[in-house]
């Protein structure tokens, strides 16, 4: 059988490939200088029917496709479009339904529809299409500390600062001694990546669940170096194994609660760090820059810096999202991959989870594979710290902090941005997206200041004896409050906190135990707090009452029962609402626990009551109650 090949016909284009603004001026031509259609269309390329249909009237000259014609106008829709874009820009953007329904309303206000007939998806679509700058896109969160304080202004204080300090030192030409040192919370509870799976199962994944924070502490340099990774975990002892699979010359150490402080940061620059750091003098010091926090400012560690020739350097504050090379170009691809690679730990080795053990090979591995120098160097150029370059920090990163100033702006047509528009002829439409998005601004609550030590420390040399100077005159001011104080402000009442111990070798246990014990109720009004003694005493302890205090029953401090006692004994105590003395529950009294806001009476004033009137102590507590 002869098979034959048919011919193959292949459409040509829809229309021929001529662009909006060839149409316009074929359009305006014929129209403003009398020429001839036909000439026009074949100079700009446009169909000469096009272009006849819209001399003609037939199709408006907005019309750039087929089909039904727009809902708006193209100006209209250049408002709308502007709108979504600026408020979009300043943070405070539309969702898929919200710009929906604000178009909606939109339509309403410009008598284009009614209110039972609102807009859909399929316009939000099609309006997409239409205006290609616009996309639906993922949200970033951003603090408001971060917007308010990412100011043009505050901005150029800080490269004005930064280009000063890299001139006196030249760092321009040294790039090996320019450093940047920031903290990373590693966390094993991640949130699981995309699979693969079948279209008709809801997939699941295994997770080790919630765990304490590991920090990781890493420094990179502006020639594309970096220091081995710093650990700090949470716990009392740093064990051999926590640092088990990590790679030569990384470090570690503990914290209670596995975050970096005062101690464990001054410890890092003074112990892993400075072994990693290029020779320097008084001449050619080396440069590090990192962010406020307080962990990072304290006079030790400056006084320390001076001696050695570093110059200590800080960002503005609640800027390092744009100003901090390691968050702009290292910390995200490290993420990703750590969220990957704990993933992957989890599928290889099946049943087990990822233990604070297991941390350090983890992360060193995504730390050499992330943190590499075409990430770092990429970094210290989109922060424009070397080289050099305060126009690397886009206008479009600093408009949230419009929205926190007054008054507020209003919202141009032409371009899209902010600018204080006074035009008294702007007509409905304009108004109308005026209003919604001014509501909005104004809807932005004003901030009071604080007086953090960020305010001095912000883009500043913070080893110039000046700035230490006030650093160390609002360290004065404002001394750091204990953690006792810290939660007896947050509305836990003072109370006596002394407990007897039988086995004096782990009365530091037995207070750690007994804080736990506490737990998140009402404090009661001095019941099961014992009295203060010189043997274990906590920071709670009243000083009004006297350190030889012990139970009136027996006279003793610790009761016989557990003189004897091996074992750790929390004892409880009570004090009596009449004579004030202590007591020990259980132990010295039948009464064993007591309910908030309860009357107490210690059985040294039930006898006293007994003896004066000769009543029996059933009848005594009743009458005292």
């Amino acid at each position: 059988m002869e098979i034959r090949k048919t011919n193959t016909t292949v459409r040509g284009p829809y229309r021929s490939n001529y662009t909006r603004d060839d149409l316009d001026n074929a359009y305006r031509l014929v129209v403003e200088e009398n020429v001839s259609a036909q000439r026009e269309a074949a100079r700009w390329g446009v169909p000469v029917s096009t272009l006849k249909d819209r001399l003609l009237g037939n199709i408006s000259v907005d019309t750039v496709k087929s089909g039904p014609m727009a809902l708006f106008s193209s100006q209209e829709e250049s408002f709308l479009a502007s709108h979504i874009r600026v408020m979009g820009e300043i943070g405070y953007g539309y969702t898929r339904q919200e710009t929906i329904n604000l178009a909606s309303d939109y339509a309403v206000n410009q008598g284009h529809r009614d209110r039972d007939h609102p807009l859909s998806l399929r316009w939000l679509y099609s309006f997409l299409d239409r205006w290609p700058e616009l996309k639906v896109q993922k949200l970033r969160k951003l603090e408001a500390a971060r917007a308010r304080s990412a100011t043009k202004e505050n901005i150029s204080r800080y490269f004005t600062e930064l280009s000063n300090i890299m001139q006196k030192y030249n760092f321009q030409s040294s790039p090996q001694a320019i450093f940047n040192i920031d903290e990373k919370g590693l966390s094993t509870d991640v949130t699981p990546p995309k699979i693969v799976a079948g279209i008709h199962c809801k997939p699941q994944t295994v997770t080790s669940g919630k765990s304490q924070t590991v920090t990781m502490i890493a420094a990179v340099n502006a020639a594309g170096g970096s220091v081995p990774p710093y650990f700090v975990f949470p716990g009392h002892c740093l064990r051999d194994e926590l640092l088990s699979g990590a790679t030569p010359g990384t470090g570690g150490t503990v914290s209670e609660t596995g975050w970096s402080n005062t101690d464990v940061f001054s410890t890092y620059m003074k112990t892993h760090l400075v072994r990693h750091l290029p020779s320097r003098s008084a001449d050619s010091p080396v440069f590090i820059l990192y962010d406020g926090h307080k962990s990072h400012v304290s006079l030790g560690l400056l006084e320390w810096a001076r001696e050695n020739h570093i110059v200590l350097f800080v960002l503005a504050p609640h800027t390092s999202h744009l100003l901090q090379p390691l968050d702009i170009g290292c910390y995200g691809p490290f993420e990703t991959t750590w969220i990957r690679s704990c993933h992957s730990f989890l599928r290889v080795n099946s049943g087990k989870a990822i233990g604070k053990h297991d941390i350090c090979s983890i992360a060193c591995r995504v730390f050499n594979s992330t943190l590499t120098p075409v990430n770092i160097l990429s970094s210290f150029t989109k922060s424009g710290i070397f080289p050099l370059n305060p126009e690397m920090i886009d206008d479009l990163a600093v408009l949230p902090a419009r929205s926190f100033s007054r008054p507020t702006p209003a919202v141009s047509s032409s371009t899209g941005t902010l600018v204080q528009d006074t035009d008294d002829r702007l007509d409905t439409a304009r108004t109308f997206l005026e209003c919604r998005g001014g509501e909005v601004l104004r809807n932005v609550q004003t901030y009071k200041p604080r007086n953090t030590i960020s305010k001095i420390v912000g883009g500043k040399v913070i080893t110039d004896q000046a700035v230490v100077d006030r650093i160390a005159e609002h360290k004065k001011q404002h001394p750091e409050k204990r953690k006792a104080d810290k939660e007896v402000g947050k509305g836990k009442k003072k109370s006596s906190g002394t407990t007897s111990l039988s086995t004096s070798s782990l009365l530091s246990k037995g207070n750690s135990a007994q804080n736990k014990s506490k737990g998140k109720g009402p404090a009661r009004k001095k019941r099961n707090a014992p009295p203060p003694s010189t043997t274990f005493s906590d920071s709670f302890s009243d000083s009004a009452t006297d350190d030889d205090e012990v139970c009136c029953v027996c006279g003793k401090f610790t009761p016989d029962a557990l003189h004897r006692c091996d074992s750790i004994t929390f004892v409880k105590w009570a004090q009596c609402d009449k004579c004030g003395h202590w007591v020990h529950l259980v132990f010295c009294t039948s009464v064993t626990v007591l309910r908030t806001h309860a009357a107490f009476f210690c059985p040294h004033f039930i006898n006293s009551v007994y003896n004066l009137f000769g009543f029996h102590r059933y009848l005594c507590l009743k009458l005292l109650n």
